[in-house]
């Protein structure tokens, strides 16, 4: 569009733009001439999809060296990748959760330290392909916010800024830079010493039964990896234990820290009386603590027997390996029992032997109603190849002889928007409301709204570490002194403000909660309201999806 000006005179120039197709940077270019003499000016936009970037994870593990996968999403050509991973060993497994634990949008401490705990599972790895130099900066990386999140006690807050000490957390983490240090990674010393030091506050308290003698137990362990001397704690324990509830507490994991701590301390014949009557837990049955489940329980007692009593791998048959894993393929995983099973195949997987020699296969369709082709062969330890975008069925081929391991991980946006509302447990509603809060859809530019969001569990079920993202409408700016953690009846534990976004964290109940802020309208058009997303983090299948709709907005 041409404007001409006289001079000394001003003008105005209206132009409409389109958002493309193709996300990321977009730019207007502005020239003036006068005569011989030009000047250009870059404006830049950013064009994004309604629906945010993820990264989503199937996985799996055939037997007679036979395996078949459904892609379960179309993606934007623009920024999308997918990938598939097929081998003998279950340190496979650990290549897709690593990068599904990756690209997790989250970062409480407990998801910052599960992204890291599979990039120490891969350099513990031989295998010829890992950029050890590109997995060492990330775990840099990790360690320094880490190191921002640690409290002068020693111990680690839930979230940034968070003055609250979260006991598990803080042995977890703990747990990560012990593994980092006995593969000869550097950790800070101040933040090992002070950890420790909080650890020996936890394992000293009272003992009790339940999630305290856990975090106890899971404490006196990593001590005693360390070099501290923890006899004392775990005969305190013991004693309480056994006092308290003596038919069912050595079932559990407590036992098996205990146990873990105690073949450490070379007292053997009490770590295999404890270790020896571990029951697995059993996929689908329901626990009371977000951090807890058959997954993360059954990799835990997996990574302690595979790590300290590998003379004990035997007792894990096809049956139970299967167990494991079963959740995964199921869709039933988090990021903290992705990371614990991420650690557990990768201790098992270096003492259950070598991997077979047979030839590995991928095989799909050129399109959707097409033969079989094969789309990438390589020789063991593994086949790692990209997708093609558009393929929805694969195959994979190997030994008969043995079991297939295999993950397939798709990241990109979704390329179509939801055309129902998604209700699993969980309903979110989100409205802009004008000055006389009516509900509107039309609005003059330079106007202010009320975003209101509103949240309830639908299964009556009081749902902790819940996410909701709540992305903008093109042209909508956030006015973030109207951003608090404390809504109508709802108080949340977190808020993160980004240009694009806001994403609350809390919890909801039956009760409907409201949480409001303000934003202001910037641009003119027709934009696409995205819809809000919410979900437990540590529950999938607890999820929640308003409809996507349409807003204008018009010239004052």
């Amino acid at each position: 569009k041409t404007l001409t000006l006289q001079a000394g005179r001003e003008g105005r120039a209206r132009f409409r733009v389109r958002a493309g197709d193709r996300p990321g940077a977009a730019e207007l270019v502005f020239q003036a001439r006068a005569g011989e003499q030009s000047l250009s000016r870059t404006a830049t936009l950013s064009v994004r999809p309604a629906v945010p970037h993820r990264t989503t994870l199937s996985a799996g593990m055939g037997t007679g060296g036979d395996a078949r996968v459904t892609l379960a999403r179309r993606l934007r050509p623009a920024l999308a990748e997918q990938e598939a991973t097929v081998g003998y060993s279950p340190l496979i497994l650990v290549h897709g959760l690593r990068t599904y634990l990756g690209d997790y949008p989250h970062t409480c401490t407990e998801q910052l330290v599960s992204r890291a705990l599979p990039m120490l599972v891969l350099l513990g790895d031989p295998a010829p392909d890992i950029d050890r130099e590109a997995v060492l900066q990330q775990y840099r990386t990790v360690v320094g916010s880490l190191r921002a999140r640690q409290r002068a006690s020693g111990g680690f807050g839930f979230w940034p800024g968070s003055p609250h000490v979260d006991a598990l957390v803080t042995v977890y983490a703990m747990h990560f830079l012990t593994d980092a240090g006995d593969l000869g990674i550097p950790v800070p010393a101040h933040m090992r010493t002070a950890g420790l030091d909080y650890l020996r506050k936890i394992a000293a308290a009272d003992p009790a039964a339940g999630q305290r003698a856990y975090e106890q137990a899971y404490a006196i362990y990593v001590m005693t990896r360390n070099g501290r001397v923890t006899t004392n704690y775990l005969t305190r324990l013991q004693e309480y234990l056994e006092a308290h509830q003596p038919k069912t507490w050595r079932r559990g994991l407590v036992a098996v820290y205990m146990a873990a701590a105690y073949r450490q301390l070379k007292l053997d014949d009490l770590a295999r009386d404890l270790v020896a009557d571990y029951r697995f837990a059993e996929p689908g049955t329901d626990y009371p603590r977000d951090m807890d489940s058959a997954l993360a329980r059954n990799a835990q007692y997996v990574y302690v027997l595979a790590r300290h009593f590998p003379e004990r791998l035997a007792v894990l048959d096809d049956s139970q390996v299967t167990r494991l894993v079963k959740p995964i393929t199921e869709g039933d995983f988090n990021t903290l029992s992705s990371a614990y099973t991420a650690l557990a195949l990768g201790a098992w997987g270096r003492g259950a032997g070598s991997a077979a020699a047979g030839r590995l296969t991928m095989l799909g369709p050129a399109a959707d109603d097409a033969e079989m082709e094969t789309l990438a062969e390589a020789e063991p330890p593994l086949l790692r190849s990209a997708v093609p975008l558009g393929t929805r069925r694969l195959r994979f081929r190997g030994d008969e002889e043995r079991r297939l391991f295999h993950t397939v991980t798709q990241s990109g946006y979704d390329a179509q928007l939801p055309d129902r509302a998604t209700r699993r447990g969980l309903e979110v509603v989100r409205e802009y409301l004008d000055e006389q809060g009516e509900p509107v859809t039309r609005a003059p530019q330079g106007s202010e709204l009320t975003v209101r969001i509103r949240l309830r569990a639908l299964d009556n079920i009081r749902h902790d570490n819940v996410a909701l993202v709540d992305l903008l409408p093109g042209g909508f700016e956030v006015q973030r002194e109207s951003v608090r953690d404390r809504g109508d009846g709802w108080s949340t534990d977190y808020t993160d403000i980004r240009e694009d976004r806001v994403v609350l964290y809390g919890s909801v109940d039956s009760r409907a909660r409201t949480f409001t802020y303000r934003v202001k309208v910037t641009g003119t058009g027709t934009f696409v309201i995205p819809p809000a997303f919410a979900e437990s983090m540590y529950h999938p299948d607890a999820q929640a999806q308003s409809l996507p709709g349409t807003f204008h907005v018009e010239r004052p």
